[in-house]
């Protein structure tokens, strides 16, 4: 016997309603989710919810198609329903169980991707599948003709792409000084400065793919 107080923690998106007691054992303020409790003998106390539905929308990916073996983004939606919610994903190997997760496809086709939600009340609910269309991705080569120069003579960096779908987008980083910031695949420039050079260039195709090549460049004094 004696006084206690009582609170209700809701999930996400419910409402509380009310509590009700058997026996004995009373409450304050039946219609709030805090409330004193009187206890003079055995009995319970229930609090009542309410909540919406669960309905789950459909799987947003970062991209529908996308590349072998690059990461691509898949997120969950939840249109309604209590709060927290568990996820379990279907189609792509390693993927977590969190709303937002990242699948690396790691051969060329089209896949299903699934997930299944369960909300605060136990209650499941399928999205619908999502089809991921896997497909070639392409490589790049940069070189340098010559392969080295004396400080003061020109150099002509070409980079090629091995497929791809055109135009491409070329951006170059530790290129000689001297070189300028090109975005052409061939150019010619003369170094100003001598010492190794580390080249990376990124290239970007029609539909959003990326493609990385290396190279060591000498500047000899």
């Amino acid at each position: 016997p004696g006084s206690y107080s009582l609170a209700v923690q809701l999930p996400t998106n419910a409402t509380f309603l009310s509590w009700t007691t058997q026996g004995g054992v009373s409450v304050a303020a039946p219609t709030t989710a805090s409330t004193s409790l009187t206890v003079t003998g055995p009995g319970t106390v229930t609090a009542l919810e309410s909540a919406p539905a669960l309905a789950v929308g459909a799987i947003v990916p970062s991209a529908s198609t996308v590349p072998v073996s690059e990461p691509d983004t898949l997120n969950a939606t939840v249109l309604s329903g209590p709060g927290p919610y568990a996820y379990r994903w279907i189609g792509c190997a390693g993927l977590g169980s969190t709303a937002s997760v990242v699948c690396t496809p790691t051969v060329v086709g089209n896949f299903t991707i699934d997930v299944n939600v369960t909300d605060a009340f136990g209650d499941s609910m399928m999205a619908p599948p999502l089809v991921l269309h896997v497909v070639a991705g392409f490589s790049v080569a940069i070189t340098a003709s010559p392969s080295a120069v004396t400080l003061g003579n020109a150099v002509t960096f070409t980079t090629t792409a091995s497929s791809g779908a055109a135009p491409f987008t070329y951006q170059y980083v530790g290129l000689p000084s001297g070189c300028g910031t090109p975005t052409t695949a061939a150019f010619r420039c003369t170094p100003t400065t001598a010492g190794s050079y580390p080249i990376s260039v990124l290239v970007i195709d029609a539909r959003g793919f990326r493609a990385v090549a290396n190279l060591d460049f000498y500047v000899n004094p």
